[in-house]
This record gives structure tokens, sequence and C-alpha cells, in this order.
């Protein structure tokens, strides 16, 4: 992930807050490169299982954030930070019109295979998971600067 306008130190204080780690921190072109890690407080937004193929017994350990834990990460910087740009895999943001407009169909990519298919925000197991209403309302939209 790339992301343009905030210093280092704030996207720190954002993975803190969301309880995951930066890791791979670099500056590329104008902003700064960096990969989501979990923590090992393990909270409702960092997964280390998958399912993969089919049934229940069939998991895989990983050591990945989940989706809902990137899309927090990422609410958190664009409430500060509304003009900022953030590139990643799967989308490039720029400012909080496009992640109001883009980030949860990202959700819905299927991370499966064509024969098993899985939302990336199904993946997971935070099957209790809800957005703080203090990062977003309950439109799912981060309230745009007048």
């Amino acid at each position: 992930m790339i992301a343009t306008g905030p210093a280092e130190q704030d996207l720190k204080v954002a993975a803190t807050e969301t309880g995951v780690r930066l890791e791979n921190v670099r500056r590329q072109g104008l902003g700064t490169a960096f990969t989501l890690r979990p923590t090992s407080d393990h909270r409702r937004s960092v997964s280390r299982s998958f399912d993969y193929g089919t049934g229940t017994e069939r998991r895989r350990k990983v050591n990945a954030v989940c989706w809902h834990g990137h899309y927090e990460f990422m609410a958190r910087l664009f409430v500060k930070f509304p003009n900022m740009r953030l590139k990643s895999a799967v989308a490039d943001y720029r400012g909080v019109g496009d992640f109001n407009m883009l980030a949860r169909q990202t959700g819905e990519r299927n991370v499966g295979s064509e024969a098993y298919p899985v939302g990336a925000e199904d993946q997971c197991r935070c099957y209790d998971w809800s957005v703080d209403p203090a990062i977003v309302d309950d439109s799912w939209d981060i309230p745009t600067p007048n």
C-alpha cells in the first residue's frame, strides 16, 4: 500500500488504533509504502485463519490482516486526511470521495476460486465485525469536508 499525504507517524497511529502494525515502511515517490500486518493482540480486525476449498476442516493459517482490518485502517486515515491518496493492490483512492464510492465494493471481490467463490469480506472470522461509529457514520460514508 502507498499513502500520499500523511506522515509516517500518522500511519503508525492509525495502525495502532486499528490493532495492526506497519511493516517494510519506506519512501516511494511522493508517498510512503508499507504492508499491514497483524499484532499479537489479534483483535477483530485481523485474521490468521482463512477458509479454502470445501468444508470447515480445510483451514489455512496465514499471518495477514483481513479485509475488515484494511478497511478500518483506511477509514481512520481518510477521517483525518480526506484529500490523501491511498493506493493498494485492489484500488486507488484519490480522496475520501473515492474511498466512500469504492471501498465497500472491494469486500465483494472474489478471493476464492471460480468453483468456490468467496468475497474478501467473508474470508475471515470477523463475523461480529461492525464499523465503530466514531470512525464512519451508519451509511458507511466518511463525512466529506465542506
